[in-house]
This record gives structure tokens, C-alpha cells and sequence, in this order.
């Protein structure tokens, strides 16, 4: 009897935590993308919002292949922020497509990263640092690692004055000319 009941309760929570997640996640996400805003609502990398152009936008971002995420340690960096931080490189293609797309959405995306909630940027320097360590303690063998260095969010700017229809192609620097998936 009570496992039966134990078995259903822990059911029951994870149902519950599930449902719990997926409405405070939706709760984050820009009208109509599936990847502009904390995580992302996509069940693969392919699926896309209504808003096609602007969430492409949003999910190379999202695949920045140098992040610091929330309340976690990477690269010398402990980021006690409540979202992620990419590397420059990563804010500076974002900033691109959003101003290449030009709508209504994209400014609203660009204006709430950039200058709303001001998410800051990293570049790497690279410092001596120990890699391993002697059993009592002394640094065995040192290497040059590359290390954060925080830059400040730069202000998004619309560039034209006008937003159009439609969107242009996204730019991804770590991509290949030829590679379209992270582009189409």
C-alpha cells in the first residue's frame, strides 16, 4: 500500500514539476519565437516560431559555442546572473541578424537583450594557470587558458529608421560559408 502510494505521489510531483517548467519557460519566450528569450520552447533545433526570421536570430544565438550560463563557473568567470553570458562575438552576430531582419519583433528583441535588461559580453584573455597540481599541493605544470574578461552590453540600435517586412539572412561567424543549417 505504500509503495503503491509513494510510486503515485512521485508521479504525480514530476507531472506537476513538468507542467510547472514548460509555463515558466513559455512565460520568458517573446511572443511567437520559440527561442528569444530564457531557454527555449523548440522540441528540436529545427522548429521554429511564427516570428521565422527573428527566432533564427534568437537560436544561433542560443548555440553560441562560448557561454557562461546562469549561476555557473566557465572560463575563470562565476556569472551569479540570472541568464547567460556569450562571448562578444556571439552578441555581435545577434545584433547583426536582429538589425538585418528589421521588423517589429526584432527591435523589441534587441531593444529588451541589449539595453533593457543590459546583458553584458566576454572576450578571452589568456593567463598562466595551473593544470596540475603534486600530490602536496604545488602547481606541477602551468598553461596559457583562456579567461573571461567581461565587456559592458553595447546599445542596440535599429540602424534603419523604418522596420520592413519580412528578414534577411542571419550571419553566423562560427559557421562555414557553406553550412545552412545554422542559417536557414
Amino acid at each position: 500500500m505504500c509503495r503503491k502510494f509513494k510510486k503515485r505521489v512521485e508521479k504525480e510531483d514530476s507531472t506537476v514539476q513538468v507542467q510547472v517548467l514548460k509555463r515558466s519557460k513559455r512565460g520568458f519566450t517573446y511572443p511567437g519565437t520559440l527561442w528569444c528569450g530564457a531557454g527555449n520552447m523548440a522540441d528540436s533545433y529545427d522548429q521554429l516560431g511564427r516570428l521565422k526570421s527573428t527566432d533564427n536570430c534568437c537560436r544561433i544565438h542560443d548555440h553560441c559555442p562560448h557561454v557562461i550560463h546562469a549561476f555557473s563557473s566557465n572560463y575563470g568567470y562565476t556569472n551569479f546572473k540570472w541568464h547567460s553570458i556569450c562571448h562578444c562575438d556571439c552578441d555581435n552576430a545577434l545584433k547583426d541578424c536582429l538589425r538585418k531582419v528589421n521588423d517589429t519583433s526584432s527591435r523589441v528583441v534587441g531593444q529588451a537583450f541589449f539595453n533593457v535588461i543590459g546583458v553584458p559580453c566576454f572576450e578571452f584573455a589568456y593567463e598562466e594557470q595551473c593544470v596540475e597540481r603534486h600530490w602536496y599541493g604545488l602547481c606541477k605544470q602551468y598553461k596559457k587558458l583562456p579567461v573571461a574578461v567581461m565587456r559592458e552590453a553595447v546599445p542596440y540600435d535599429f540602424g534603419d529608421t523604418e522596420p520592413r517586412r519580412g528578414g534577411g539572412r542571419p550571419y553566423c561567424p562560427w559557421t562555414t560559408p557553406g553550412d545552412t543549417k545554422l542559417t536557414s
